[in-house]
């Protein structure tokens, strides 16, 4: 089964609960093995510990989305080709995905999302982007505008999720709206390296208007890697960190949407004007 061939599976959003499903009685069954074993192979230097699929071997580079070619029909953007985006997660039976009007940062369309509280497994509302394909000493930079209303709810929410289909659990990082409402860049996973908080004087992340993120990370089995983050024009993170499992990952997915409501109330957000390149966007 070729790289792209294995996305068709997520473009059904009952398989994609199966899985969701699937990956918690599994995670049951692997906590023992975890708690004795994983804590003497990472002070190894081997992280490569639960394969979940194969290295890819190519993938693209360049992607960009303002979700404006298809009509406002959500299914079109998952065409078999696999040349927009290639699947979705919808994991919560009331949670939804839709294409609007109503509300776009460059007209006439952008996403929607809602995710209702979580339960088990955490609540999400997605799409997904596979096929990337970023190694070991090249950088990755993202682009994304949300508008997240000003709401109670609005809190302890994962927008965005970049990540390596080869292991287990698929880490990689992610930024979280935090609950005092400030934004983190986390290590999903924990196999690339710490979650990175801003410092003093940390910045909200603006409620109820158009806000651009940028997230750079320079992928590096060290600690010289280097994880950027901006909010419109600022700079609110700039750390040097491992960012990268093993020397052959391949960071290859992209997830946009509410990627996970661990909150206990119902959240929703707006997203448009998606990049992925090689090239600065700073």
């Amino acid at each position: 089964m070729g790289l792209i061939e294995r996305w068709p599976a997520l473009r059904d959003v009952d398989r994609a609960k199966e899985r969701a499903w699937f990956r918690r009685d599994t995670m049951i069954d692997m906590r023992l093995t975890t708690l004795l074993v994983l804590p003497a192979l990472l002070a190894s230097g081997c992280v490569g510990f639960f394969p979940d699929g194969p290295i890819p071997e190519r993938g693209i580079t360049e992607f960009s989305n303002s979700f404006d070619s298809t009509a406002g029909d959500l299914d079109a953007l998952f065409p078999e080709d696999f040349s927009i985006w290639t699947g979705q997660q919808l994991v919560g039976d009331a949670n939804t995905l839709s294409l609007t009007s109503s509300r776009s940062n460059s007209p006439p369309y952008s996403l929607y999302a809602n995710a209702e509280a979580s339960g088990n497994p955490v609540s999400k509302a997605d799409i997904v982007r596979g096929g990337l394909f970023f190694r070991e000493g090249e950088e990755v930079w993202l682009q994304v505008v949300v508008y997240v209303p000003d709401k109670e709810t609005s809190v302890d929410l994962y927008l965005l999720d970049i990540e390596s289909t080869m292991y287990y659990g698929d880490p990689g990082r992610r930024i979280h709206v935090r609950e005092d409402g400030t934004l983190r860049v986390e290590s999903k996973g924990g196999f690339h390296g710490p979650s990175l908080t801003q410092g003093n004087g940390a910045i909200p992340l603006p409620k109820g208007e158009w806000v651009e993120l940028v997230l750079a990370i320079a992928l590096s089995t060290s600690n010289d890697g280097r994880v950027r983050l901006w909010q419109n024009s600022t700079l609110l993170i700039d750390e040097e960190a491992r960012t990268l499992a093993e020397s052959r990952s391949v960071i290859d997915r992209l997830q946009i949407g509410l990627t996970a409501n661990p909150s206990a109330g119902t959240a929703e957000a707006w997203f448009d004007d998606v990049v992925v390149t090689r090239s600065p966007l700073r």
